[in-house]
């Protein structure tokens, strides 16, 4: 089934992953050409009709991101320097770039196995989290459908948990350090574990500064190169990421007016995400005990749930839930029949709702970057091609049904939130919780299967919008 999924996802391309990797080939340019200090002001040039129509100077993230973006596309920077092309401009080059989302993906799936493992699960236990979560419907949404790199996150904040339950200070720091840069987000679940064991506020203060050194020493190198840039050579891009990318930012963590409406749990004048975290926060400060390992993770999972339930959610974000819950149901081995009919309910209100909202990352446009620019799609005019898709299907119903098509979204976010919270309340910390084995047994069959095939579906949305398009019917603008 992975293999299905890595070759449906070969026919997607999301604009961020060729941006960003054009921010990893600059690292590499800035290197050789001697301007490091200039990387957040050099430019790597677009290739029109592309998903890099434009020039992409500098970059939107803190400076480990694209690191990590060099390390893993230096053959592709070497590649370009021999021939003189962009890997833009070839399905087989871009398939490469993509390759790093799918190697964190496997390092994350082996850190699920570890962590369960360490929390005290019997292998033929543990073997059932990695399987759980890469063929879950939120894993196809975010590594197949959309193939974000939002799993090198993922991956860094799983070696921190790991690092945390086996009492390795070092993977543990580590881990947090480099998650928290690649993704601010990952921070949500260093602050309560941090809180857990250390009560002491000079070194609270003190290992909060550690872990965000890796974004903070790079921010302060690179302003060196904003104040000394060329004369006359306008800066194009703010040296600090975070105030580059502030906008995403504000908007997650503060959803108000038109922006709630991507939000599946908010209310205005009042930051719902804040709330819960500061109650969590609270909650660990003032615990004197050591927490069992599986309360760890089911805090783990809390903490991404509330997150995922109360910010403006971009739908590749799922992935920092989606191990968390797989950890569980296998874990939870009594609760493994009610596991499977909410976890596919949970997929299904997530996914259908982010493709309605987010029809363009869903939709042939999927398909059309990635063949780009060798093979076009022609469109009618005034055809918005992103909306084909799921989306497009969506909107013709609720002209039948007399149900707006937001509605129809709403009922989704409903059924998510709903699923969530019962998903939380089945599996929350008791006295044996993780006693038995997981076994499927005939009456679990069904959700099992069901939940195989809904990720299947998840993964070949943007096929749909592709029917849509050979077929001779006038789809409207």
């Amino acid at each position: 089934m992975i293999v299905i999924g890595w070759l449906l996802s070969c026919c997607y391309l999301y604009t961020d992953m060729p941006v960003t990797t054009a921010g990893g080939l600059n690292v590499w340019t800035s290197l050789f050409e001697g301007k490091f200090t200039l990387f957040y002001n050099t430019t790597y040039q677009g290739v029109p009709n592309t998903g890099l129509a434009r020039s992409i100077t500098g970059g939107a993230y803190d400076f480990l991101m694209y690191a990590i973006f060099a390390i893993y596309n230096f053959p592709t920077w070497i590649w370009e320097k021999i021939t003189g092309l962009s890997f833009i401009s070839f399905i087989v080059t871009k398939v490469y770039v993509k390759g790093i989302a799918w190697v964190f993906s496997g390092i994350s799936a082996c850190l699920v196995y570890k962590i369960a493992l360490e929390s005290g699960a019997e292998k033929k236990n543990a073997i059932w989290a990695p399987f759980f979560f890469l063929t879950s419907g939120l894993f196809w949404c975010a590594q197949v459908t959309i193939v974000g790199y939002d799993v090198i996150s993922t991956a860094f904040g799983l070696l921190g948990v790991y690092g945390y339950l086996k009492k390795n200070k070092v993977c543990f720091y580590i881990g947090f350090a480099v998650g928290i840069a690649t993704k601010m987000f990952v921070l949500w679940l260093f602050i309560p574990l941090l809180l857990l064991r250390e009560k002491k506020i000079y070194k609270i203060i003190g290992k909060m500064f550690l872990v965000l050194l890796p974004i903070i020493i790079p921010k302060l190198y690179f302003s060196v190169g904003a104040k000394y840039a060329a004369a006359g050579e306008p800066i194009t891009k703010k040296v600090n990421a975070v105030i580059a990318h502030s906008n995403v930012i504000d908007e997650a963590l503060f959803p108000a007016e038109d922006i709630a409406t991507y939000t599946f749990v908010s209310m205005p004048n009042l930051p719902l995400v804040f709330v819960g975290m500061f109650a969590i926060w609270v909650l660990c400060y003032l615990s004197k005990r050591e927490w069992t390992a599986y309360e760890v993770v089911y805090l783990c999972t809390l903490v991404m749930a509330y997150f995922t339930l109360t910010v403006k959610m971009h739908p590749y974000w799922c992935i920092l839930l989606a191990p968390y819950i797989a950890l569980l149901m296998a874990m939870n081995a009594e609760k493994i029949k009610a596991n499977l009919f909410i976890e596919f309910l949970i997929s299904v209100g997530y996914v259908v709702n982010k493709a309605i909202l987010y029809y363009w990352c869903f939709g042939l446009l999927q398909i059309h970057r990635m063949i780009m620019p060798t093979h076009q799609f022609s469109f009618e005019d005034g055809v918005d091609y992103g909306k084909y898709g799921l989306e497009r299907l969506v909107y013709m119903l609720s002209e039948k049904i007399g149900i707006s098509e937001i509605h129809i979204a709403y009922i989704f976010s409903a059924l998510f939130v709903t699923a969530m919270v019962m998903f939380l309340v089945v599996n929350r910390p008791k006295k044996d919780v993780m006693a038995g084995e997981v076994v499927i047994e005939k009456e679990e069959k069904q959700w099992y299967y069901l939940r195989l095939i809904f990720s299947v579906f998840v993964g070949i949305l943007p096929m749909i919008g592709l029917a849509e398009y050979m077929l001779p019917v006038n789809w409207g603008a």
